[in-house]
């Protein structure tokens, strides 16, 4: 259990306890500030220790923060942006209580009671962040792909990469490669693979011998096609025809049309419909269905 002083037994010199990783989480968004459970003693050397990071008595920069020592600091911690949402564990020597004591009912029992109840809080808070991890890591295999409404890799799983076509070194994946093996690129074809290119792309399941798309494998690709298809006019021409004397009588039948004058002749044979005909363009760049895009990802460890 922890140890909470009394705000009147802070004592600037004195070192009441060493304390030992604490864990932090920094905000995702600013003011990038947490703050400790004790007031740090300050002295030189700090005795704040961050793994990872180094102190500073200005404004911090990537991998700095900067401690507000004292009463009035109230175990406060800067950090840059650059360190938003990282999980810390911090070292100190403690010599005061951060609550005032005559602030909260039942006096320092009461706050004692309110912080031993929330460190247990955020033990099962933490407990229970383990446990979905590691649910997800049980439910999928690596190899296995992942839909999500998340936009960003970094979103979907530190053990899920974008289903980019990237090439991946075999050695440093081999349960990744055993199990997709070259079906998606070969990569260099001796030391790396490719994961699949699905940016952009429909995904279709494969056949399995139903026959409605055979003779394909997965991780196969496919273009863009029109189902072999027609289309049908019902639109009627007149035959072709003209005077002799535009033609200075030299007519190449003595056939004239039905009810038509006898100095008109036909010059030519057309067919009441067109056998084929060019269309005017239509559409887009692109032929697909209705849609929407989501986060495709694979596991890969």
């Amino acid at each position: 259990m922890i140890t909470f002083y009394p705000k009147y037994d802070y004592e600037p010199t004195a070192a009441k306890e060493q304390i030992t990783m604490e864990r932090h989480r920094i905000p995702t968004t600013a003011p990038y500030f947490i703050h400790l459970r004790h007031i740090p003693k300050q002295d030189s050397p700090s005795t704040v220790i961050i793994p990872g990071l180094v102190e500073t008595d200005g404004i911090p920069g990537p991998g700095q923060f900067r401690v507000h020592y004292g009463e009035t600091g109230a175990g406060r911690i800067d950090f840059n942006e650059a360190e938003a949402g990282l999980e810390i564990t911090v070292d100190y020597i403690a010599c005061g209580t951060i609550i005032i004591a005559e602030t909260y009912p039942d006096g320092r029992e009461g706050i004692n009671k309110i912080q031993n109840a929330l460190i247990e809080v955020y033990s099962l808070i933490g407990d229970l962040q383990n446990k979905i991890q590691q649910l997800e890591k049980n439910t999928y295999q690596i190899g296995d792909f992942k839909f999500t409404a998340y936009a960003d890799e970094s979103d979907a799983g530190e053990d899920f990469m974008l289903c980019d076509g990237r090439e991946l070194v075999r050695a440093e994946h081999p349960i990744l490669f055993a199990r997709l093996g070259t079906r998606w690129g070969a990569g260099d074809g001796v030391t790396t693979f490719n994961i699949p290119e699905g940016r952009g792309e429909f995904l279709r399941v494969a056949d399995y011998g139903r026959g409605v798309d055979p003779d394909r494998e997965v991780g196969s690709w496919q273009a863009d096609e029109f189902r072999q298809h027609n289309h049908y006019s019902d639109i009627r021409f007149n035959k072709l025809s003209a005077r002799a004397s535009d033609l200075n009588n030299a007519g190449t039948t003595t056939t004239t049309d039905s009810g038509g004058a006898t100095n008109e002749y036909r010059i030519g044979q057309m067919s009441d419909y067109w056998d084929a005909a060019t269309l005017k363009d239509t559409g887009g760049p692109e032929t697909r269905p209705r849609n929407i895009a989501v986060g495709f990802f694979v596991k890969y460890k």
